[in-house]
């Protein structure tokens, strides 16, 4: 009995070896999803009041950030809300396309309280654009 189970824990260890030697030599890996890829924006804030610095959601009286996306190329528009003091959103799916993504800090009501325009970014492949770290700055 004990010569297979020497065998076997002999293959196993072989095993862990080989997949630890490509892991080795600095290369890229990437991992992909076993589902299909689907286009989103990445995002992630924070608030910055003139008087006081870095604030939380509650000193700001915001309740949501919106990420309102529209598609320059066939006109649609995408709109994301995110809870404020999550700090951090993935909106999806969207289309591929030219977006101009606006950032919306709102109170309880829907009211802007403040807002940053990311800029165009251009989807032409499938995964997760990170579109950065946004500070909101209220007086």
């Amino acid at each position: 009995m004990k010569l297979p189970i020497a065998r076997m824990l002999g293959a196993a260890i072989g095993a862990i070896g080989l997949a630890l030697a490509g892991c080795g030599g600095g290369g890229t890996v990437t991992v992909t999803p076993a589902g299909a890829v689907q286009d989103n924006f990445f995002v992630t804030w924070e608030i910055d009041s003139l008087a006081f610095g870095p604030i939380d959601c509650a000193t700001a009286g915001a309740a949501t950030v919106d990420l309102d996306a529209v598609n320059a190329d066939t006109g649609s528009r995408f709109v994301f809300t995110f809870p404020c003091d999550a700090f951090q959103g993935q909106a999806g799916p969207i289309d591929v396309g030219n977006f101009d993504v606006l950032l919306n800090l709102t109170d309880a009501s829907g009211g802007v309280i403040d807002q940053v325009n990311v800029g165009t970014e251009n989807i032409t492949q499938s995964g997760t654009i990170d579109l950065g770290h946004v500070i909101f700055r209220l007086q």
